[in-house]
């Protein structure tokens, strides 16, 4: 047995091994810098607005910016984030455009249709359930009334049942997690993003925007469109091997 696991063992380390990613450390090369928990917080003011930004952290394939954005002029304005993006600071022609912050409304739109196809795979799963249990019993007791039915037989059937009740309710509550999960994910990104709201004198709001990540970037302006001017907020990105200690300051120390 030892000998035949040896191969599977090798094709396991060779192949099923994964690469812990690499650490995306972002930081402000702004002049005016606060900070807040250990995380860089630029302020800057146009038109009446005051705007703080802060990164907090990558995400998959995005990166993660806390903005607040406070209204202290006698007009309304709209804020949204499909106004926001990402862009070089030094333009090479290849990302021109840059890279637009995702739209709050398609994510959870998203979700949504989610959430409504993991509700009909949770009724069809219990249909599943309900119709291969019954089938089971009815084949069970027609069984039961044969001559030929020794008590080895139901017991094989009896352990056939209870596979078949495990494998189907399994099936159930997997759905039902999932849909928690969904659930839970929703809740947290409408309430947590920067979603498109008019802000009047004295208002303001804060939520966090998430912008698809580049490497090439670097370093790189988040630019807020907020008509009638714009704000840019410059940053560069360090990639850190996940395998390396790192300090800033003293290079090469141990963190735990």
């Amino acid at each position: 047995m030892i000998k035949k696991l040896i191969p599977l063992l090798s094709v396991f380390f060779v192949f099923g091994c994964a690469s812990p990613q690499d650490i995306i450390k972002v930081t402000s090369i702004e002049k005016n810098i606060d900070w807040l928990w250990g995380k860089q917080v630029v302020t800057k003011e146009i038109n009446g607005l005051t705007v703080a930004v802060k990164f907090e952290r990558t995400h998959k394939r995005f990166m993660v910016f806390d903005v607040e954005i406070l209204n202290n002029k006698d007009s309304k304005i709209t804020i949204s984030p499909t106004d926001f993006k990402m862009k070089p600071i030094v333009d090479s022609g290849l990302y021109h455009y840059g890279m637009n912050a995702l739209d709050p409304e398609d994510l959870l739109l998203a979700l949504d249709k989610k959430i409504s196809r993991n509700k009909a795979a949770q009724s069809n799963a219990e249909m599943t359930s309900l119709i291969l249990n019954t089938a089971a019993a009815t084949a069970d007791i027609a069984m039961t009334m044969s001559k030929k039915d020794t008590p080895e037989k139901s017991r094989e059937r009896d352990e056939s049942r209870k596979e078949l009740s495990y494998s189907t309710q399994s099936n159930i509550n997997y759905k039902y997690a999932k849909g928690d999960q969904l659930q839970q994910q929703r809740e947290y990104y409408a309430t947590s993003l920067l979603r498109k709201t008019t802000l009047y004198k004295g208002e303001s709001i804060r939520g966090y925007i998430y912008i698809p990540k580049n490497t090439e970037f670097n370093p790189f302006q988040l630019i807020l469109n907020l008509a009638p001017g714009e704000l840019r907020f410059n940053f560069k990105q360090e990639s850190i091997p996940a395998y390396h200690n790192y300090s800033s300051e003293q290079p090469g120390s141990w963190y735990p």
